[in-house]
């Protein structure tokens, strides 16, 4: 029997599940870290034209779409209104197309993948306030809907 094998032996079953979970999330991580799989939801061209807020108003618009998902104890509690908010302060095609940018991929732990900006208001923004703010598009010209 080799060291290994006595090593496994002699651990307790509470032993045992901790060194898989500990071995599931670091192969999970390693994972993610080497995965190619990277979009952003941005396959399309830029719209023309020049956006209306600077790369660091986007960025800290990205930001507090974050927190407003994350920051509570579970994503189940989400500030729904900070969020439309944020997505109503857009302008034209190419201001939801930087915020899209801006956001990345994000949220991911040890154990959920990171997601785009159009996965994260699909999965958690209610959908009487995308509709609200699809509607604020439609009077702004924009012709982007969230879905």
């Amino acid at each position: 029997m080799n060291k290994i094998s006595k090593w496994w032996k002699g651990l307790t079953i509470p032993e045992k599940a901790g060194v898989f979970i500990v071995g599931s999330a670091l192969g999970y991580s390693g994972y993610k870290l080497f995965s190619s799989e990277k979009s952003t939801a941005l396959d399309a061209p830029a719209p023309g034209g020049s956006p209306s807020f600077s790369q660091l108003e986007f960025n800290s618009m990205a930001d507090a779409i974050e927190m407003a998902i994350y920051a509570g104890a579970f994503p189940v509690t989400e500030d729904d209104t900070l969020i439309a908010a944020v997505l109503k302060r857009m302008r034209k095609d190419r201001d939801v197309y930087e915020l899209i940018k801006a956001y990345g991929m994000r949220g991911g732990t040890l154990l959920t993948t990171d997601i785009n900006l159009v996965q994260a208001i699909s999965n958690f923004l209610d959908n009487d306030l995308k509709a609200e703010v699809n509607s604020n598009y439609g009077t702004k010209g924009i012709a982007y809907r969230w879905s």
